[in-house]
């Protein structure tokens, strides 16, 4: 999603989202960071609980992040519709942008 919008908006001469590849490298990097996470096999609750609460937060990080990439995408399409200066190209590529936003 971020790719597509971000080749859109370099064709049009929009610098909105220039910095897309850092953009990509952050989800990926929090994305991989959950990944990583192990539940503690410990039987003693205390000892359960930070690290449940950890992964819980560092989920929600990840889904905040996310949120934000699109709420901003949502806000460049409607930017970019409003223009009215794409091509049939580049709206089908905007097309695939928000059929990609209706399923996250």
């Amino acid at each position: 999603m971020i790719s597509l919008i971000a080749s859109i908006c370099a064709e049009i001469g929009i610098s909105e989202w220039r910095q897309s590849h850092h953009h990509i490298l952050k989800v990926k990097r929090i994305l991989r960071k959950i990944q990583s996470l192990n539940r503690s096999t410990s039987k003693d609750e205390g000892k359960k609980a930070p690290r449940d609460q950890f992964i819980i937060n560092a989920h929600q990080n990840y889904i905040d992040v996310c949120q934000g990439f699109v709420l901003r995408a949502k806000e460049t399409i409607r930017i970019l519709r409003e223009l009215g200066i794409l091509s049939m190209s580049q709206d089908c590529r905007l097309s695939a942008v928000e059929e990609y936003i209706y399923h996250a």
